[in-house]
Parts: structure tokens; C-alpha cells; sequence
């Protein structure tokens, strides 16, 4: 590697002041005329220092980088997610991307830079944990869930009116289930008039824990959107996407957690924003993280196999909004049309939302998840006895 030679670097920073005050300057020779090396000199334009200004061979962040790499560490600790020496390698290398170094962090880099921060961080070998166990529905599972949510609001300075919850749900368009009917006692069977269109759609909504909801998230399955599918009553920011399979998949939960930040950040009253979510995996991947903590969102994952006790759109939302779904599809074929389409689906989706996500549902699906204060948290305790019970588990009086 070349020495540091402070009279070339002095040069440089002169033909630095010359280029920009000169308009219609070329590059290599301004370089030729302050007797620079071309692409040396090109590098400090675009912002790199100097080696010695950086403290050393293997100092490769600056030093607020190398802040936002520790906290960024720290925040995928929190998250219960796998911290090892290819998540450092792999953080600082994003971090080098933005400021478009191309110098980037080696394995013997980051084997070097985790041995200078063992002050802040130190290795344990991660011991498997069966799925049973972790899905397991106990007391204790959910005091300890209980614990990591309302130690997250105040450690990243959350409030309420921040938390979040998203959730897929998927609909066939036009198949009617079985409902109770009024009819003539002597009348053994009834029918019911079915479309029986079986295409189905995905639909990702989100709800705030101040009783607000933002506009939906729609995957059609397809390659192309029609020009029919955008005659509809949706909100103008409602995002429709498609896939091939009609379900989210890595590139929509990017796609989706733009429309997240871009719908909430104006709103933001504390640091961050907490967004609650199952265990997804388009959910946890690196780029989703990296984003959500470029943007101060917290990703907080549920338990597994806990959404009917922890998840407010699980709880009290998606229910009603199967319901209605079912009345629009029930008030579309009454009166002979037997036809019900993708089309008529979005057409109807905004009136079916307005009925589902009103200020009285949110706010009682959060309470019902134990997610407006701790006094709330007796709502999802009592589901979990009612749960085990009807499994066979325990008898109330047991839970203590």
C-alpha cells in the first residue's frame, strides 16, 4: 500500500477547491495540472479520507459507522436474531454501500473488529431449542412475551399510538360457506346459491393501537395488473401487487414495509414505530432489517403458534372481516347473479374495511392482546386458560 504522502494530499485537496469552482472542468486534467494521481484524487472527491485520517490498516468505518454497526448489533440481539461474525460482515458492508466505498469488510475484518468491541459483546454457543418448546402455550410464555413488549416501548422510546400490527390474510374470492337459514319445518335440506369462483388474493392489513388503520396491501395472484382491477373504491394509497402464487414473498414484504414507513412516519409521536408481526420469514430477512432500522422500526416478532392469543388481527379483525366478506358475496348473488369475480372483490373491499376496522374494534382487539398497558395483559391470560381447558391441558384451577 502506498505511504502517506501529506504534500500529494495537500495537492489534492487544492484541485478538489479548483474542480468545483471551475464549471466545465475534466477530471484527468485537473488531475494532470495539480500532478495528482488520477484515481487516487477521484476518491478523495467523492468523500473518502485519507489512510491516516482513518487510524489504521483495518479501521475500514468511520467512527460513527462504527457506532451504528455496535447499535445495529445490539438491535438484532434484541430482536432474537442471529448475531455472528457473518452479521457483522454483512452490516458493514451495507453501511460501506451507502457511503460507495469499495473496499469491502472481509471475514478477517470482522474476526478483528468483534475482538476490539469485547467490551460490548461476547460469544456463547447457541444451544437448539425444540419447536414444541417453543410453541409451547404456557403461563410463562407469556409473561415473558409481556415483559419483552413493554421493555421495547422503553427502550426505544415507543408509544401507543406507534405499535403496530400486521397481518396477511388470504380470501376465496367467491365461495360461499354454510350459514344458518330461516326455513319451513317440514324442509329437510336447504341449498345455497354459490359462485364457486375458487381464485383467491391476499391481503396485508395494518392497525395501530390508537384505533387507525392504514390502507391495504393487496397481492393478486397473476403477473399483470388489468386496467378493471383499479376500477374500484379503494383509498388512493391502497397498494395493489401481484405474485405468482397470490402470497408475499421477499420482494412484496420490501414493497410492504415502504408502504409501512410511508404511511406512518408523519405520524410518528416518539423515536420509533414498533411493528408486531408472526414469524413470516419474508419478514425477517436481512433487507427488511436493514430497512426497519435505517427507518427506527422495530420489528417485534410473536411467539410461535400464539397469534389466536397475542395477534389484535387474529383476535378481533380478520373474523369480521370474513364476515362481511361473506354478507357482500350473500347481497351480490341473491337476486339471480350467481357470478362474483376478482373485480367485484375489490369493488366491494373498502366497504367490507369500513365495516371491519372501526375505532371500537382496534382498540378492543388491542386490549384483548394485552397490548394497551400492563392491566391489560389479564385479557390474554384469561384466553390462555380458556385455550388450554378446551384442549385437555389443565383445569382453571391449576393456572395460578
Amino acid at each position: 500500500m502506498a505511504k502517506y504522502d501529506p504534500e500529494e494530499e495537500k495537492r489534492m485537496a487544492e484541485a478538489i477547491v479548483f474542480y468545483r469552482k471551475t464549471p466545465g472542468a475534466i477530471k484527468h486534467q485537473v488531475a494532470k495540472q495539480f500532478r495528482v494521481p488520477l484515481r487516487k484524487w477521484k476518491a478523495r472527491l467523492e468523500g473518502r479520507p485519507a489512510q491516516n485520517t482513518k487510524g489504521g490498516h483495518n479501521k475500514l468505518l468511520t467512527d460513527d459507522q462504527e457506532l451504528a454497526l455496535r447499535q445495529f448489533i445490539d438491535f438484532l440481539i434484541y430482536l432474537g436474531h442471529k448475531a455472528d461474525q457473518r452479521a457483522i460482515r454483512a452490516a458493514a458492508n451495507k453501511l460501506l454501500d451507502y457511503t460507495g466505498s469499495t473496499h469491502p469488510a472481509t471475514r478477517l475484518w470482522a474476526s478483528r473488529w468483534f475482538k476490539r468491541n469485547k467490551d460490548w459483546f461476547k460469544t456463547l454457543r447457541a444451544k437448539t431449542l425444540a419447536q414444541e418448546r417453543k410453541a409451547a402455550h404456557r403461563k410463562e410464555d407469556l409473561e415473558e412475551h409481556f415483559k419483552e413488549f413493554y421493555s421495547a416501548l422503553e427502550k426505544w422510546g415507543i408509544t401507543f399510538a406507534d405499535v403496530y400490527n400486521m397481518d396477511e390474510t388470504g380470501f376465496r374470492i367467491g365461495v360461499l360457506r354454510g350459514r344458518i337459514v330461516i326455513t319451513h319445518l317440514n324442509t329437510k335440506t336447504v341449498y345455497l346459491a354459490d359462485p364457486d369462483n375458487r381464485e383467491s388474493l391476499t391481503t396485508i392489513e395494518t392497525v395501530c393501537a390508537n384505533g387507525s388503520a392504514i390502507p391495504p396491501f393487496l397481492i393478486l395472484k397473476g403477473e399483470v395488473l388489468q386496467e378493471e382491477h383499479f376500477e374500484n373504491e379503494l383509498e388512493d394509497e391502497a397498494v395493489l401487487s401481484t405474485s405468482p402464487s397470490g402470497y408475499t414473498n421477499e420482494q412484496l414484504s420490501m414493497k410492504f414495509i415502504k408502504h409501512f414507513h410511508n404511511q406512518t412516519y408523519k405520524k410518528t409521536k416518539g423515536r420509533w414505530r414498533m411493528l408486531i408481526f408472526d414469524g413470516h420469514g419474508s419478514h425477517t430477512s436481512k433487507e427488511f432489517l436493514y430497512y426497519c432500522w435505517a427507518h427506527k422500526i422495530v420489528p417485534f416478532q410473536l411467539p410461535p403458534h400464539s397469534t389466536h392469543l397475542l395477534q389484535p388481527l387474529d383476535i378481533g379483525l380478520f373474523q369480521p372481516l370474513k364476515h362481511w366478506h361473506q354478507v357482500n358475496i350473500v347481497e351480490k348473488i341473491q337476486y339471480g347473479d350467481i357470478t362474483y369475480t376478482k373485480v367485484d372483490f375489490l369493488k366491494a373491499y373498502q366497504s367490507i374495511r369500513d365495516k371491519t376496522f372501526r375505532l371500537r374494534n382496534i382498540l378492543s382487539a388491542f386490549k384483548k392482546a394485552g397490548l394497551l398497558g400492563p392491566e391489560t395483559t389479564h385479557f390474554a391470560f384469561e384466553k390462555l386458560v380458556h385455550f388450554q381447558e378446551s384442549k385437555g391441558m389443565i383445569s382453571s384451577r391449576n393456572f395460578v
